[in-house]
């Protein structure tokens, strides 16, 4: 499941100055990051402020807090002047193994090998793990499982993309 973090961080010393950065996250990786300068009429967001007035008038209006709190946080952004030291990072897609993915793997392929009454290592193992999981991801497949089943001195390895 991937998931997306957009963060809004309002720093200010009370007045009606005030500083937003906005994050923009995927999957714990940072994409983006822009910085608003605020300058206004009116304060920003005081969230003790906003919060005694919701409470006041929500019994009437059946409203939600946090999207008024996030109206009026745009609202700010919206009649803030843009830093020009914004962060948009350029990053490849994150193909690092993830440490928990692999140690469920091995931690199921013993289970196997102890079940069936192979080795570890035995051609037999790893069968029966694809017929039971359907597989291992690519990227695990050719870091750790594949060294262990097929190692390089046994097998004859074929890049696809030198084809």
């Amino acid at each position: 499941m991937n998931k997306t973090v957009l963060t809004i961080v309002q720093t200010d010393t009370g007045g009606k100055e005030a500083k937003f950065v906005v994050t923009g996250e995927r999957n714990g990786v940072i994409l983006f990051e822009e910085e608003f300068l605020y300058s206004g009429q009116v304060n920003p967001l005081n969230l003790l402020i906003a919060k005694e007035k919701f409470m006041k008038k929500a019994q009437l209006d059946g409203e939600d807090f946090s999207t008024e709190c996030i109206f009026k946080l745009l609202s700010d952004i919206t009649d803030s002047k843009f830093n020009t030291l914004a962060d948009y990072r350029e990053r490849e897609v994150d193909t690092r193994i993830k440490v928990v993915e692999v140690k469920n793997i091995l931690e199921k392929l013993h289970t196997i090998a102890r079940e069936i009454n192979k080795p570890f290592d035995s051609g037999e193992t790893i069968v029966e793990y694809n017929k039971r999981y359907g597989g291992i991801p690519t990227e695990i497949a050719k870091a750790v499982t594949h060294p262990i089943f097929f190692p390089k001195e046994e097998c004859v390895y074929i890049d696809k993309e030198s084809l």
